[in-house]
């Protein structure tokens, strides 16, 4: 399918259209859950009787994609495709009470002391369907879609806190909860907990860093996230973890 007039004057202007952004978030977003599903490009082409370098063109929203293309592509990918595009109907919510506390993006940091090491995951929030897509371990920020997992969830909001119940798009298809609390003497960030199961089966619960802007600072961030002695010394009078 060729450009419209619209889009091709725009881009001989050097604009990104909205129509354009939207066909390369899109490209993008599917472009990931090929590389997590280890689905090379040769064998999508074949299974969506596509030529290499049109699916590639697809993938880079160079070129739009046709809605049987979409179907047959989320299909052989595995992903409802009601995932990949904006909502056309607001969820039924209580708009009033919590739209203070609605957000489109979360940053969220974590520490691994066992390599040194800063863990960076991306929340995208739709909050006309409260639904949640979060980006596991980010190697960059300025491209949140080159991550390692990709889940699919939704996002519940309260008075007092923000949760997410997320569940993995590729196997072992597990759960991953994520919790932090709308109220804080902190303006830019919030500190919440993040729980799940490790690949020998185990519960763990991460401190996080959440924050609306990216983070830059790793020394402050290090400090944040590395549990402190009172922390250590509620869990052992308590019996449980509490940030």
């Amino acid at each position: 399918m060729e450009k419209s007039d619209d889009r091709i004057n725009a881009a001989e202007k050097g604009e990104v259209s909205v129509s354009d952004k939207f066909y390369q978030n899109l490209g993008a977003k599917l472009r990931v859950y090929r590389k997590i599903q280890q689905i090379t490009l040769k064998q999508l082409s074949e299974a969506l009787n596509k030529s290499l370098a049109t699916v590639s063109k697809y993938e880079k929203g160079e070129i739009v994609v046709d809605l049987e293309v979409l179907i047959d592509w989320c299909r052989y990918l595995n992903v409802d495709i009601a995932t990949l595009l904006p909502s056309s109907k607001e969820t039924e919510t209580d708009k009033q009470r919590y739209a203070g506390n609605y957000i489109d993006r979360l940053y969220l940091y974590s520490y691994m002391g066992h390599k040194n090491k800063l863990h960076i995951d991306v929340i995208e929030i739709d909050n006309t369907k409260m639904r949640a897509t979060l980006y596991l371990d980010v190697a960059d920020v300025s491209n949140i879609y080159e991550s390692s997992f990709i889940y699919f969830g939704e996002v519940i909001y309260s008075d007092i806190s923000i949760n997410f119940v997320f569940f993995n798009a590729s196997p072992p298809f597990d759960m991953l909860t994520f919790s932090m609390p709308t109220l804080s003497e902190e303006q830019d960030y919030r500190i919440g907990m993040m729980s799940s199961m490790t690949f020998t089966y185990q519960n763990i619960a991460i401190k996080v860093l959440a924050s609306c802007a990216p983070v830059t600072d790793k020394t402050f961030l290090i400090e944040k996230l590395q549990l402190s002695g009172e922390e250590f010394r509620n869990m052992k009078q308590l019996n449980f973890f509490k940030i």
